[in-house]
């Protein structure tokens, strides 16, 4: 069954597999609940959708056991005011974003995002700050998809905020046309992790993206090991080893990136990564 609910308390986590225990609040329950399961860096306030059965334990009674859950937006009066004052809309401190959510509870997210000029009906809130607000807030939204999308990808979501610094409201729809773009230095994301994404999303193990994106890694590397270039024979014959694809393949490919020009030879041979066209 499916349950939507905030972490009111964390009573255990283990921060290596993530099993956690926690007391949360649910609509049409009095009380809090016990829910156990995994997440990775649960916090207080946190509102998940999460996939489940009840059951009973024997010492801790009655408990709701998740196998699954995606992050969801908090839905009571202190959970709403908790996200608000987090700091993703600047100007909105503790008491207005209390203000806020006592005001229109459920219907706050709504309100913001649909009808924003309501929020003029809070005292402290003037034309410039529901400017402000209704522009942090698409922000937040893009956001929020990223980390939605990363999710799928198990990708930590504290990469959502630098894909959006990097590629704005483009993101998703550049990580679909291309995963390797998540290769950029600015994400620090390891090609070996894109690439299991890419597979996942139907990158074929021949497709140009992935063939350029090999050799540009295992470039890389080599200049980290103190190479400054590499002859073309052994930057092919380990970029084919790397990526497991046949090396006239390789070869096509570094000669389509020099003709791009994101790599460079100095006309003996040698392949150097173009910094200025990456």
């Amino acid at each position: 069954m499916d349950l939507l609910a905030e972490i009111k308390t964390i009573i255990y986590t283990n921060a290596e597999n993530g099993f956690t225990v926690t007391r949360m609040n649910v609509g049409g329950e009095i009380f809090p609940i016990t829910a156990v399961g995994t997440i990775f860096n649960p916090r207080v306030g946190d509102a998940l959708n999460m996939k489940g059965y009840w059951c009973v334990h024997e010492k801790f009674g009655r408990q709701f056991r998740f196998t699954d859950h995606q992050p969801a937006m908090p839905f009571t009066r202190e959970g709403i005011a908790r996200y608000l004052r987090s700091g993703i809309i600047k100007g909105i401190g503790s008491f207005l974003a209390k203000q806020i959510a006592g005001k229109f509870g459920e219907e706050t997210f709504d309100i913001i995002e649909q009808n924003p000029k309501r929020l003029l009906e809070i005292k402290g809130i003037g034309t410039k700050r529901v400017l402000m607000i209704i522009r942090d807030w698409g922000k937040h939204k893009e956001i929020r998809k990223i980390k939605d999308f990363l999710n799928k990808y198990d990708l930590s979501p504290e990469l959502a905020e630098k894909i959006y610094r990097l590629y704005q409201n483009r993101a998703i729809s550049l990580i679909r046309a291309n995963p390797y773009c998540l290769c950029d230095d600015a994400l620090g994301v390891s090609f070996i992790s894109v690439d299991k994404i890419a597979l996942k999303m139907g990158i074929g193990e021949k497709h140009p993206l992935r063939v350029d994106a090999g050799i540009l890694y295992v470039l890389d590397e080599m200049g980290k090991e103190g190479c400054v270039c590499s002859p073309f024979e052994i930057l092919a014959r380990k970029a084919s080893e790397t990526i497991n694809i046949d090396q006239s393949l390789v070869e096509n490919s570094i000669d389509i990136l020099i003709g791009k020009g994101r790599l460079i030879t100095d006309g003996n041979a040698a392949i150097s990564m173009n910094i200025q066209n990456r």
